[in-house]
């Protein structure tokens, strides 16, 4: 009676065991985020500044991997809006002549530039010949331009830790490719980027298939010396999902 008794309670044991270890699994999962950053800088690679980014999106991740404690999965994500938004430099020129007939002053309409990051300020510089003399000056002004664009990640793999607890932490990266509607991050850069990114974050499990995740991540894109100037943007990207999967 006793070798019965211990025999299911052995039984019970290794159901709960598996139980514990499965609850928070899932082979196929499917995740709807938004991300923003309000940045740029020079973090690795990248040289613009100032350049925001918002964009929503969803994501399929496969599991390959599930040893005890542990997840090892491939992600591709797809981004269908992203918005961008670049400093923009207003140059306003007077020019100003004075010869024989008096003195003319002509002003231009503001042309516009995407520098790699903006500044606001005056200069002027002047010449004089025989018959005349001659002043430039130069205003420049600071606003910002909203650009919309898509993006692909095919290619990303994630490993979540503590996978038998409902909070997991997980580390994740990827690499794609992105389209807009104007150059980025500068007029001579081309609409065509290659992304790259990778980040750390916490996975809330409110069931064994629905959860919710928080996730801080490096995000590169540049166009790879495709277009006459490459200068490269550097994010610090906050991303939020919401996932559900079996």
């Amino acid at each position: 009676m006793r070798i019965k008794l211990l025999a299911v309670a052995a039984l019970l044991f290794s159901l709960h065991s598996s139980a514990q270890t499965e609850v928070y699994e899932r082979k196929n999962t499917y995740t709807f985020f938004t991300e923003y950053s309000n940045n740029s800088s020079h973090i690795l690679m990248g040289r613009a500044e100032d350049r925001k980014h918002w964009a929503i999106g969803g994501a399929y991740e496969r599991r390959l991997l599930h040893p005890r404690g542990f997840r090892f999965s491939y992600v591709g994500e797809f981004r269908p809006v992203v918005l961008v938004s670049d400093p923009v430099q207003k140059l306003h020129y007077v020019i100003t002549v004075t010869d024989a007939s008096g003195t003319h002053t002509d002003v231009t309409d503001p042309s516009l530039v995407i520098p790699r990051h903006c500044e606001a300020g005056s200069d002027s510089f002047s010449y004089s010949t025989p018959t005349e003399s001659v002043q430039y000056s130069v205003t420049a002004t600071c606003g910002r331009q909203w650009g919309f664009g898509q993006e692909f990640t095919p290619a990303g793999l994630r490993a979540n830790f503590r996978t038998s607890k409902p909070l997991q932490p997980f580390v994740t990266g990827n690499a794609g490719f992105m389209f807009t509607t104007h150059p980025e991050p500068i007029q001579t850069a081309g609409s065509f980027n290659f992304t790259f990114g990778a980040g750390v974050g916490v996975e809330w499990f409110q069931s064994h298939t629905r959860s919710w995740s928080a996730e801080v991540r490096y995000r590169h894109y540049s166009n790879k010396n495709s277009a006459s100037s490459n200068p490269g943007v550097d994010q610090a990207i906050v991303k939020v999902g919401y996932s559900f999967g079996r």
